[in-house]
């Protein structure tokens, strides 16, 4: 039994090109639209495509570092404050929307930074640092 395909006709939200796509799901117009967009050829299509893919890999990244398997948990058993979590992927969503380039967060032990390269590439780069002092 084959189900009927949908045919949509969406809009790129830089260029307007337009773009029939076929589908096995009824969507709404937002989808369709977000959807001839990524499709594009166009110069701004390409770069928010690669704006949003960086935007999730960095997203899965703050999401291991707070995980359970998380290098800081199992090396170090050092656990994050989860509304840090929530802070950090607030600001993984301003760099990605170009409202800042980078942000470091100072937790104590822990220092976090988050910053866009060059290529539009988010990095995410912690150092885990213990200090003693001895008096003399």
């Amino acid at each position: 039994m084959s189900k009927d395909l949908f045919s949509y006709t969406g809009v790129c939200r830089f260029c307007g090109q337009m773009k029939t796509i076929q589908s096995a799901h009824a969507w709404p117009e937002h989808v369709i639209d977000e959807e001839v967009t990524r499709q594009c050829d166009c110069t701004e299509a390409r770069k928010y495509v690669r704006r949003e893919e960086a935007k999730r890999n960095a997203e899965k990244a703050v999401e291991k570092l707070f995980g359970e398997q998380s290098k800081l948990k199992l090396l170090y058993g050092v656990e994050l404050a989860e509304d840090l979590q929530d802070f950090m992927l607030q600001v993984v969503g301003m760099i990605s929307d170009g409202k800042l380039y980078s942000c470091t967060v100072d937790e104590g032990r822990v220092k976090i930074r988050i910053a866009i390269n060059g290529n539009g590439v988010i990095k995410l780069q912690w150092t885990y640092s213990v200090s003693e002092k001895e008096k003399v």
